[in-house]
């Protein structure tokens, strides 16, 4: 297993809100039970409708988020640069994976922790539980955050672009 680079875990650390202090045993922990994925240009890491196995934790480089579209190719909706978590919504609803994560040019490094170690840590009542609780409530309200101002600018704009599949104008 590779060794996490603690510059790493300090990205995660300032994006998400945690202590300084919280370095060491966010290093200890994804050391412990994240796997290191290494993936380059076009590599998968996930495809829209997997099972929702994991917690992705993008540590360098950047991944596009890819959905089908009617005539089930893939469509790039976002390009999700590190540090970045995704995979969590799955994980806390039990759904599958809503779009398919796929390398940028430049690869990426994916720190991995399985669906099995995150509900582990998630019923933790120590200082790893509460470290990935507080990763995972970042990362919602990261998601949150930028969906908001998505929507506000579009509002602004006056932004008439169609809604995707399935959505209904009121």
């Amino acid at each position: 297993m590779s060794t996490v680079k603690p510059q790493l875990v300090r990205a995660f650390i300032d994006r998400y809100g945690l202590d300084h202090d919280d370095l060491p045993p966010m290093a200890r922990l994804l050391n412990r039970c994240a796997k290191v994925v290494e993936l380059t240009d076009g590599d998968w890491l996930c495809h829209e409708k997997d099972p929702a196995n994991g917690l992705y934790m993008l540590a360098e480089g950047s991944l596009r988020v890819q959905k089908r579209d009617a005539r089930n190719e893939y469509r790039d909706i976002a390009v999700a640069e590190a540090p970045a978590i995704m995979g969590h919504m799955g994980l806390l609803t039990g759904v599958f994976r809503t779009a398919g994560l796929c390398a940028d040019p430049g690869g990426a490094t994916v720190f991995l922790l399985s669906s099995t170690d995150v509900d582990v840590l998630m019923k933790d009542n120590g200082q790893e539980g509460d470290l990935i609780r507080r990763v995972v409530l970042g990362a919602m309200l990261d998601q949150l955050d930028r969906a908001t101002r998505d929507v506000q600018t579009r509002i602004n704009s006056g932004d008439s672009a169609p809604l995707p599949d399935g959505w209904v104008q009121t």
